[in-house]
């Protein structure tokens, strides 16, 4: 899932900055997605923009970003220093580069959200208890598969009251968005995953992540179902018509992926959601210039928002390499010899404790992808392990992107929050336990 981002309106001098880290981002995204299809570019350009478009968007960033960003980026250069200080070989292209293909095909995501999704945010009624419930709980998880952060706004904005969700309304939202990182090849955790885990069969992934997925579904329905409260739910009525576009992005990656098997996954987001979203946008819904003023405005206020999140990936990139540059001096150590299902177990659990202690999925999964390489037949399971970490971390973890934007906009305590999804994190940690097993004795 990914980071919220400063909405907030910068003063008339910091619109330069703001257009020039937009530019930056837009070279950087098209020279990632060219680079991916064979086409011959200085990776370095990529990671290039992307930290100069950091620099200038700083003081946008929110300052718990900037704290987690800070403490990666001094464990990293740390490490680095270190790793230098023992003769260690540092390729600085893949350190300037780091985490910049999973940054591509986020911000690319990002003009998902420009295509109008039928009827959803018009002012239809509201459903009341269990309906408005499971209406909700399904909506949101399928339209935020492929617009993300932005279907939660969406939902949440039209069944609110004045600017305020009930608990079971925020755990619907919070539930249903971060339970897509089980599967969707839209969400950053797949990308983190797909980005760690390059031979990582994602057919097998969507197989094992969709189950788990509907496990949550299910449990969400189940445990809110039977609270009193829920009787006085509203909920948002899903319209069927409106999942078109979700659909018709799924498949074409899919079958993208199966014809164009050497070309990654990540790559393909990142041509497919920008090209699709503004030929549909443009062609059939925006014939006008108001459409090309909203296209304009994306890219030069949309893309500097995706600060935060962009902060955070580089600075987990460069504490991965870092950290990867430290232990090349230590003769080949590595935190498990091999990778199956008690170490995945173990990971799994302790990068869950961080997230509850505070610290974000990536930093957990960061410092897990530096210190061990699955070896042949334990790509799924070590993938399996990264997108659980960060659907179940960011649903329970009181730092983590949607609960701060749930904070952030419809004034949720977070910490509440969390020990709200104490007993859901349990169920959900303990189904993932069970899938690793299966996955690692049969597979």
């Amino acid at each position: 899932m990914q980071t919220p981002s400063s909405i907030s309106t910068p003063p008339r001098s910091g619109l330069l900055m703001q257009r020039l880290a937009a530019g930056l981002i837009l070279i950087a995204i098209i020279t990632s997605a060219l680079r991916g299809l064979g086409v011959e570019l200085a990776g370095s350009l990529v990671g290039l923009c992307y930290w100069l478009a950091i620099v200038l968007l700083w003081q946008r960033t929110a300052a718990k970003t900037r704290l987690l960003s800070s403490i990666m980026l001094v464990a990293g250069g740390a490490s680095l220093g270190w790793g230098l200080l023992r003769d260690a070989q540092v390729d600085w292209a893949n350190l300037a580069g780091a985490n910049t293909a999973i940054i591509s095909m986020v911000v690319s995501v990002s003009f998902l959200s420009l295509v109008r999704l039928g009827k959803a945010g018009q002012q239809t009624s509201l459903l009341a208890g269990r309906k408005g419930l499971l209406s909700t709980l399904l909506g949101i998880h399928l339209f935020a598969s492929v617009i993300n952060l932005s279907a939660m706004f969406i939902f949440a904005d039209r069944i609110s009251k004045d600017g305020r969700l009930s608990r079971l309304q925020t755990l619907t939202v919070n539930r249903a968005l971060t339970l897509g990182a089980f599967w969707s090849p839209f969400y950053a955790s797949m990308a983190v995953a797909l980005a760690y885990v390059p031979d990582a069969p994602l057919l097998q992934l969507l197989m094992v992540g969709v189950p788990l997925a509907l496990t949550g579904l299910l449990f969400t329905l189940w445990e809110l179902g039977r609270d009193p409260d829920c009787q006085h739910f509203q909920g948002y009525p899903l319209q069927l018509a409106s999942l078109w576009f979700p659909a018709l992005m799924a498949s074409l990656v899919l079958v993208l992926h199966q014809r164009q098997p050497d070309v990654p996954v990540l790559v393909l987001i990142t041509v497919l959601a920008p090209i699709l979203s503004l030929t549909i946008y443009l062609g059939f819904q925006r014939r006008s210039e108001k459409g090309a003023r909203k296209v304009r405005d994306h890219v030069q206020q949309r893309l500097p928002q995706m600060c935060n999140e962009i902060t955070l990936f580089l600075s987990a990139g460069l504490m991965t390499q870092g950290l990867a540059v430290l232990v090349s001096t230590l003769a080949g150590w590595q935190l498990f010899d091999d990778f199956g299902v008690v170490p995945a177990i173990v990971s799994l659990l302790a990068i869950m404790a961080a997230a509850i202690a505070g610290l974000h999925p990536i930093i957990g999964i960061s410092v897990l992808a530096s210190l061990v390489t699955p070896q042949e037949g334990q790509q799924l399971l070590f993938a399996l392990v990264l997108l659980a970490c960060w659907s179940v971390g960011t649903s329970v973890g009181p730092l983590s992107g949607i609960n701060l934007a749930l904070h952030g906009r419809y004034q949720a305590d977070i910490y509440q929050v969390m020990r709200w999804n104490l007993p859901y994190a349990l169920v959900m940690t303990t189904a993932v336990v069970g899938v690793l097993v299966l996955v690692g004795f049969t597979g």
